[in-house]
């Protein structure tokens, strides 16, 4: 008997904060019993008892303490057999006020991207790419502090207004990618927590951030917006070392110092520029601003990361001329490259996911600042290229600037939110066996801090591509944690009257592209996503805590769907239609016209008995 994997919350580090833990088990073998301890160092904080197998668990009103290192063991029974598993997390800080201040680095404002008509965004032009003049150097950020012993323990509580990376002497403290990642700001922010203990030594320490625009500034959606949440970027972080039952604070304040990073812009739609062969500028102090921390919330959903390497299919020389690689599939991420080039030279890679007729290279992502382009200007020596605070959908990378020979190693580095394949699915047809696998493929470029309708033209959660696949992606993934965290993004972003947003997060720009075109935030079968995706998980996965956390936002959208159903038909309001029926393919308008009258009706009667359904699971047993 095995215990193979074992989660809280969906994040191997992180504990919810009010108390409560979810708790994922999935054993090799027959389980008659479980029975789980919760541990702090040497001390049992609490013993569940034997309990009957389940695979899913929820325990309410723990004895959590603040900013503890807790680990939770499992163990488990059945054949006369035992096999246990733990799992290590952080408590967080529950509520502990934060000692640490908003800092931000020396910079110009950021400047909003016009305002631009719907429809123009949709003409392909080439107005609508390039212009990097505008965007600004991503900042890097240091504090050097002494330590005449090393603590028992170091927890480092970060977030950020914009995206960073951290180092401690000189070493990437955390393989994730673009944290503090996406949420609507204005309302939840994430902050990390990370463990620093092995990573100090006695005397100098040098702790360094990298600080980008990510979706704080940068350009986002479909309209290629910026500045939704601000034009400045600032970073907070709180570093406690606890020595024999005193703690010591090293926090952001204007003892931080910073300086534009070689990182001269770095864009998630438009791409990113390194110019190594520059000097570097200058340290300033950082400056102390007045921002607040009642919105932080620890991330619970593991991080975003690297989950795959891809080693081109293929590098070839197109029909003009030009360097491509074909990585053999599509996918979200970057293209790292190591290059022999002289110091000075510029190589830019682009990206695109099919080739034009004639086998060239084909930039098919069409929009504003839809760029996809990365570009190097090479220092000294080997140069290793791989950006930092962007992301692309691809699967040709075109190489310009260096020669094949330039090139010492080039791979594709595939960047997602982890999640668990669980499901399988195998049969004697060659088409649905790469269509199951393009789906798979698909789904893992999709999760990517929330669920995505896709990595290249926009990276929005848009509710009504993940109500369309959450059944299927509950099949083949362990899906829990990661919608969990979303739908938890969902709950705060409801409207007062009940109206849940089409996309989740409803980026500022967003919503009022949506209520300037269609005169407000929902629409049928897309809002509903609300009542669907706990119901989804709940099938899957048995939790009816899921449920339970969910129901008063389902109660609450439809509550406002009866307000707009005169007769119990759903037909006022926007409901899309542009996807729906292919006659009205050049006629968008038309067709959510069209579809207005039918559409919003049938997802009423669909969604009541999907809440109807909810209501019964929760009876039972109650």
């Amino acid at each position: 008997m095995n215990v193979n994997v074992f989660s809280v919350n969906g994040r191997e580090k992180n504990a919810r904060s009010d108390g409560r833990l979810d708790l994922s088990l999935w054993t090799e073998g027959a389980v008659d019993t479980v029975r789980f301890t919760l541990l702090e160092g040497d001390k049992t904080l609490w013993d569940s008892g034997e309990l009957p197998h389940r695979g899913e668990y929820s325990f309410d009103d723990l004895p959590l303490s603040p900013c503890a290192a807790c680990t939770v063991r499992a163990r488990v029974t059945g054949g006369g057999e035992t096999a246990e598993a733990s799992v290590s997390l952080c408590t967080g800080r529950m509520g502990t006020p934060w000692q640490a201040r908003w800092i931000e680095p020396e910079q110009e404002n950021a400047v909003p991207e016009p305002e631009v008509d719907f429809f123009a965004l949709v003409v392909p032009g080439p107005h609508q790419l390039g212009g990097h003049g505008r965007l600004r150097p991503a900042q890097e950020l240091r504090r050097v502090f002494r330590l005449d012993c090393l603590p028992g323990r170091a927890m480092l509580y970060a977030t950020a207004h914009g995206v960073y990376s951290l180092f401690l002497n000189g070493a990437r403290v955390d393989p994730r990618r673009l944290a503090p990642e996406t949420t609507p700001y204005e309302l939840m922010l994430y902050y990390q927590c990370y463990d620093l203990t092995d990573l100090l030594r006695e005397g100098e320490n040098e702790l360094r951030v990298l600080l980008g625009d990510g979706w704080w500034i940068g350009r986002l959606g479909f309209g290629g917006h910026s500045c939704q949440y601000g034009d400045r970027l600032g970073f907070l972080g709180q570093l406690e070392l606890e020595f024999d039952g005193a703690t010591e604070y090293i926090v952001t304040d204007e003892r931080f110092e910073s300086r534009p990073s070689h990182i001269r812009y770095s864009d998630l739609m438009m791409g990113e520029k390194w110019d190594l062969a520059a000097p570097a500028a200058p340290w300033t102090p950082c400056r102390v601003t007045e921002g607040g921390t009642d919105e932080l919330v620890l991330q619970t959903v593991e991080p975003l990361g690297v989950w795959e390497e891809v080693a081109p299919a293929a590098l070839f020389t197109d029909p003009n001329g030009e360097l491509v690689a074909d990585f053999g599939k599509v996918m979200a991420g970057v293209v790292e490259v190591k290059l022999t080039c002289p110091a000075g030279r510029v190589v830019q890679i682009d990206h695109c996911e099919a080739l034009d007729g004639q086998g060239n290279f084909f930039r098919n992502v069409t929009g504003r600042n839809k760029d996809q382009e990365n570009m190097v200007v090479c220092g000294g020596g080997e140069t290793r290229f791989c950006p930092e605070f962007t992301y692309q959908g691809f699967r040709y990378a075109r190489i310009r600037g260096a020669s094949r020979e330039e090139i010492a190693s080039l791979r594709a580095l595939a960047v997602a939110t982890p999640i668990r394949a669980v499901g399988d699915f195998h049969c004697d047809h060659g088409g649905l066996e790469q269509l199951q696998k393009n789906i798979l493929q698909s789904a893992r470029s999709n999760m990517a801090s929330v669920p995505t309708e896709c990595p290249q033209r926009e990276k929005a959660g848009w509710t009504g591509d993940i109500h369309a696949f959450a059944a299927t992606g509950c099949f083949d993934f362990d899906l829990r944690g990661f919608l969990s965290a979303w739908l938890g993004q969902m709950r705060v972003s409801q409207e007062e009257d009940g109206g849940i947003p089409i996309v989740i997060p409803s980026y500022p720009e967003q919503t009022k592209m949506q209520y300037r075109t269609n005169g407000n935030n929902t629409s049928a079968a897309w809002s509903d996503a609300c009542v669907s995706i706990p119901l989804r998980l709940y099938r899957a996965y048995g939790d009816k805590g899921v449920l339970r956390d969910n129901l008063p936002m389902m109660e609450r959208w439809m509550e406002y769907v009866a307000a707009h159903a005169p007769g119990h038909l759903w037909t006022e309001g926007y409901h899309f239609g542009d996807w729906l029926i292919p006659s009205f393919e050049n006629d968008v308008q038309g067709g959510t016209a069209a579809t207005a009258k039918v559409i919003g009706a049938c997802q009423y009667a669909v969604t009541t008995a999907e809440l109807i359904e909810v209501l019964e699971a929760l009876d039972e047993g109650e």
